[in-house]
């Protein structure tokens, strides 16, 4: 991936509003190494790490320091930071994965969890009367170019026989589609959460297509350079282990990782109930059995042309067995 002009600054300036490194840091005297963590404003494992850093307290003991850059927009510019060399891991969606591993990002998938039911849609607004798939045709669709979104709509335009053409697809950020939602420059979203729940709870909208009559096959993945899994296995094994019992943590607590996820995306605190429950859902090393999930997305990102090749996905991705036992109870 070649950085341009705004890709380049956004990246840099996202690095550079990082919060200061004692406050975003592990703690740990004098550390031997460091590991650069670029999140996202999402429902998200890392994003808990960054909230609740004493799972991470791992890192210290080993003299490993922790420092976060971001928070990244989206998975893409992300992705494109770590391929600059400027961060070593991040979280994306499977989709968006897939997309960069076929333009030749350097990376590795470690983690993977499935997404919940309720955790991406295609919406519109209540009072309008698209009331089936069928309705979408001649209408403005907003997506996020290659990402979920664009997969979403895709596949449903796919499911449901609309032809190309049908209907406009609309690329947008999610920000800026919310805004096009609200004031009815788009007449449906493909997104996903924490999104969805905002549009349900607050642009007065509804689910005209949910996950699984999407037939969706997404699903949450951390990612890692291939770089930095070569240079420092066992701080990937902590970074890891401390994943899964976030996690872990979350499955037990949805409520209070919801608060966590509304805090960390300046979101009214009364959306924390719905994000966590319908966000908290198991995560685990990402397994072979994988693969043919993963094999099935790039098969269908090469058919509709999004991509133009099938990258080696069994090349892709990293299978790690948790060292520590299940994490213990924490409030």
């Amino acid at each position: 991936m070649i950085l341009r002009g705004q890709t380049r600054r956004r990246i840099i300036g996202a690095i550079a509003t990082s919060a200061t490194l004692a406050g975003n840091r592990a703690v740990s005297a004098k550390p031997s190494s460091v590991l650069r963590i670029g999140w996202l404003k999402g429902t998200n494992t890392l994003t808990l790490l960054k909230a609740r850093q004493e799972f991470l307290a791992g890192m210290g003991a080993e003299g490993i320091d922790v420092e976060w850059a971001g928070p990244f927009p989206a998975s893409s510019p992300a992705v494109e930071a770590m391929t600059a060399s400027a961060i070593d891991v991040t979280v994306g969606s499977s989709t968006s994965s897939v997309v960069a591993l076929a333009a030749g990002a350097p990376i590795v998938l470690f983690t993977y969890q499935p997404l919940g039911p309720q955790g991406e849609a295609i919406i519109v607004r209540k009072a309008d009367d698209i009331r089936t798939v069928a309705d979408l045709v001649g209408r403005r669709v907003a997506v996020n170019r290659g990402g979920t979104g664009e997969y979403l709509l895709r596949l449903a335009m796919s499911r449901y026989d609309l032809p190309e053409g049908s209907l406009t697809t609309v690329y947008l950020s999610p920000a800026d589609a919310g805004n096009a939602f609200l004031q009815g420059a788009v007449d449906a979203w493909a997104i996903w959460d924490p999104w969805l729940t905002i549009a349900l709870t607050r642009y007065d909208a509804r689910v005209l297509l949910d996950r699984s009559a999407i037939g969706s096959e997404n699903a949450i993945v951390t990612l890692a350079s291939e770089e930095f899994v070569a240079r420092d296995p066992k701080c990937l094994q902590l970074l890891f282990d401390a994943l899964l019992q976030a996690n872990q943590w979350a499955v037990a607590h949805p409520e209070q990782a919801g608060s966590m996820w509304a805090a960390a995306m300046d979101l009214p605190s009364t959306l924390g109930a719905p994000l966590g429950n319908h966000n908290a859902v198991p995560e685990r090393g990402i397994a072979r059995g994988d693969l043919k999930t993963l094999e099935t997305i790039g098969r269908w990102y090469r058919q509709a042309g999004m991509i133009g090749q099938l990258p080696n996905l069994s090349k892709a991705i990293v299978e790690l067995e948790p060292s520590l036992p299940a994490g213990p109870e924490r409030n």
